[in-house]
């Protein structure tokens, strides 16, 4: 047997002497060619992320320096949803790991196959051929396909700010995985730049003559930004009260962030963050806070009732009568998602700031 070699085990070698050899296998990559990531803290909610393209000749953009973790091409990855830190290893997806066992597993039976192959062709040769008694070795074997990963690319891709690493998330992580800078405004400009995608094909829409279906794709363009407010709003105050706050503090803070939908309403989202010591939208003038709010009440009506007016509606914001539709404009539905952005501006740099939230 030493003298056979192992032709498919020898593909995944990487180093070790005789017997004792070290492998290496490759992630399985989706369609843009990205990797899995998965984070070891059972807390961290959700825990996959992938990492993409990496060019070696990348640096970091020169006024972001202070906020990042590692320069291009260190060891160490950040977690992009909780933020902390661990060696490069620890975040393989199980699945990978499984595939990966299921690989050499495969591998070895293959290499064990070809083997016993070639003892029975050189046990069929030594035997020659007539005489009064013939013997031969068959080796009955099915050959199997080898194991083959494929990831399904995450819906939201991105691409650092400050690194220029390209990562995806499920609709919103905080921190590059790479060089670990807090980044929400790639995910702002993401946002703004789907939002005016939904603009332009509802006027086209609405030149064409559809316009219900226009009506209907800027309405949902309106509701995705009032989401996305109150999205990143939630997803921030729950990322600072789990490193600021005592346990009783947190758990009290938590539910009252489940009961209805604080951020929808500037007086509650302002009273949570209040209890930190933080106020968002302290940076909106009186007429941005009236914006702010009449687009909330707007997004209501839209959301719940196809767009019509109800007496709630016009309590609050008026200028509609009941049981027309309110309109829906698409500039307005652009500067809300600049407006988003504005609010979301302080929370950013507090997850920035590593004097705001002491060590990662």
């Amino acid at each position: 047997m030493s003298n056979f070699r192992f032709r498919h085990i020898e593909r995944f070698r990487t180093g070790g002497i005789g017997s004792n050899i070290e492998l290496s296998l490759p992630l399985a990559r989706s369609a843009k060619g990205w990797t899995h990531r998965y984070c070891p803290t059972p807390a961290c909610v959700p825990r996959r992320f992938q990492l993409g393209d990496a060019d070696d000749q990348r640096t970091i953009v020169a006024d972001r320096a202070a906020i990042v973790r590692r320069n291009p091409g260190q060891a160490g990855t950040t977690r992009p949803y909780c933020g902390t830190d661990a060696d490069d290893a620890a975040f393989i997806d199980p699945a990978d790991k499984k595939l990966a066992i299921e690989r050499v597993e495969w591998a070895v039976g293959e290499d064990v196959a070809d083997s016993l192959e070639e003892i029975a062709r050189s046990f069929n040769r030594s035997m020659g051929r007539g005489g009064l008694i013939s013997m031969s070795m068959k080796v009955d074997r099915r050959r199997r396909s080898e194991p083959r990963g494929w990831r399904e690319d995450l819906l939201r891709g991105l691409r650092c700010d400050v690194c220029a690493r390209a990562y995806g998330v499920y609709a919103i992580g905080l921190y590059c995985p790479d060089c670990g800078a807090g980044n929400l405004p790639v995910h702002f400009d993401r946002e703004v730049e789907l939002v005016k995608k939904q603009a332009a094909i509802s006027n086209d829409l609405s030149e064409a003559g559809e316009q219900e279906l226009a009506y209907r794709i800027l309405s949902n363009a309106h509701e995705d930004v009032v989401t996305a407010l109150e999205t990143y709003l939630k997803t921030v105050l729950g990322f600072l009260i789990a490193r600021r706050c005592a346990d009783a503090e947190r758990e009290d803070i938590a539910s009252e962030m489940k009961r209805g939908n604080p951020f929808q309403r500037i007086d509650r989202g302002r009273a949570l963050y209040g209890r930190i010591g933080l106020n968002p939208y302290d940076v909106l003038f009186a007429d941005e806070s009236s914006f702010v709010a009449a687009h909330i009440e707007k997004r209501h009506v839209i959301g719940h009732n196809l767009g019509l007016a109800d007496e709630k509606y016009i309590e609050k914001a008026g200028g509609t009568p009941e049981g027309q539709t309110v309109a829906v404009v698409s500039d307005e539905v652009v500067t809300s998602t600049i407006t988003l952005n504005t609010i979301c501006s302080l929370p950013y740099r507090t997850i920035t700031c590593r004097g705001c939230i002491g060590s990662w």
